[in-house]
């Protein structure tokens, strides 16, 4: 199976002007689309079906399932 590395993450938080931690790992690739700044030494590898469609991990699930 496919791995990919996942990393926890912080985002600037506009309410606390502060970054915060979010909930949660994801890919590089979500994290930079959503201006976040990963924390790298939480790198972790896990198999690509462990994600969600964004590139969460664990999965996000949706509020239709």
């Amino acid at each position: 199976m496919q791995k990919v590395i996942v990393y926890y993450f912080t985002k600037y938080d506009r309410n606390t002007d502060q970054e915060v931690q979010q909930k949660g790992m994801a890919t590089l690739e979500f994290i930079n689309r959503i201006g976040g700044t990963p924390l790298i030494s939480t790198a972790k590898e896990i198999d690509v079906a462990d994600l969600d469609d964004n590139g969460r991990y664990p999965k996000i699930k949706s509020t239709t399932d």
